[in-house]
C-alpha cells in the first residue's frame, strides 16, 4: 500500500509499526514522530490507521457485555468450594563403587482435589 509518493519512512515500516504505536508502546520519540508525520502525508497509511481505530471501537462496544449476576455468584461459590493440595517428594540414591557409579532421582508428585 502507497500513495506512490516517496517517504522517508516507507509504507511497509510504518503498517508494520502500526499497532504499537496506536497503543503507544514505541518508545523512541524520533520513530514515533517519523510514523506520525508520515501519517499525515500519506492517505492511503492514514486510512489504515483509522481503520484500526474504528475496529478497536466496534470491538469495544461489542465486547463490553457483563456476565450476569448469577452467573458470577455460581462461580465464586465453586471456587471457594474447590481446593486442591499438592505434595511433591524427591529421593535421591547413590550407589558407588570403584568402577560404576549409579544414580537414581525419583520424583513423586500427587495432587488431590478435596
Amino acid at each position: 500500500m502507497s500513495c506512490g509518493n516517496p517517504h522517508q519512512t516507507p509504507c511497509t515500516d510504518v503498517l508494520h509499526a502500526l499497532i504499537l504505536f496506536i497503543d503507544g508502546e514505541i518508545e523512541d520519540q524520533r520513530v514515533s514522530h517519523a510514523i506520525e508525520f508520515h501519517l499525515s502525508e500519506c492517505p492511503p497509511c492514514a486510512d489504515e490507521q483509522m481503520a484500526e481505530y474504528r475496529f478497536r471501537n466496534l470491538l469495544s462496544r461489542s465486547c463490553a457485555e457483563t456476565a450476569p449476576q448469577e452467573l458470577r455468584q455460581r462461580i465464586a461459590s465453586d471456587l471457594a468450594v474447590q481446593s486442591i493440595s499438592w505434595s511433591q517428594s524427591i529421593t535421591y540414591t547413590e550407589i558407588s563403587t570403584d568402577t560404576f557409579i549409579q544414580t537414581h532421582v525419583e520424583i513423586r508428585e500427587s495432587y488431590e482435589q478435596e
